[in-house]
């Protein structure tokens, strides 16, 4: 897990299953396992960066022993974005400029083909500058989303709490 987070606890994990199912459900989470001491969300994946954070989880685990209660996250939905954004421009500049060099030099000359490929291949550069603040953009906007549903659950500790 990519993600974890610890704190101490007085709930147990049956006063927890409820809000989760709340909070997570209409992201698209499904419950994947639960036992005594764990409950497992599996999530949708994330696909686009204008969906919730919290999709960039691709598997959510809470459990508590011993008066702890932990989040751990998997976040497989951050990697295939962090794919995607890195190789995805470089995939279309390859494919650009197989196109518009083989139909330059059809229609034209090499002259004109080397400048399409050319401006192909230049047409990504910037994106080798964007995609490392990208990627990491969409990493914290996960883990900030995460830290606020472990607080969300931490908070619902110490309002059930019997001591206060």
């Amino acid at each position: 897990m990519e993600y974890r987070q610890t704190c101490e606890c007085q709930l147990n994990l049956n006063d927890l299953i409820q809000p989760l199912m709340l909070m997570l459900t209409p992201l698209g989470f499904q419950m994947a396992d639960e036992s005594a001491e764990s409950i497992t969300f599996r999530g949708p994946g994330m696909n686009s960066t204008k969906e919730s954070p919290l999709t960039g989880a691709s598997q959510i685990r809470v459990s508590t022993s011993e008066g702890w209660l932990t989040l751990e996250a998997d976040l497989g939905g951050v990697r295939w974005m962090e794919r995607f954004v890195t190789w995805f421009p470089q995939g279309l500049a390859v494919v650009l400029s197989l196109i518009l060099g083989t139909v330059a030099v059809i229609q034209f000359n090499r002259k004109v083909a080397l400048i399409a490929v050319s401006t192909a291949f230049l047409s990504v550069l910037p994106w080798r500058l964007l995609s490392p603040w990208i990627c990491h953009r969409i990493r914290r906007r996960t883990s900030h989303a995460l830290d606020s549903l472990f607080i969300a659950l931490q908070r619902m500790s110490s309002v059930n709490d019997p001591a206060d």
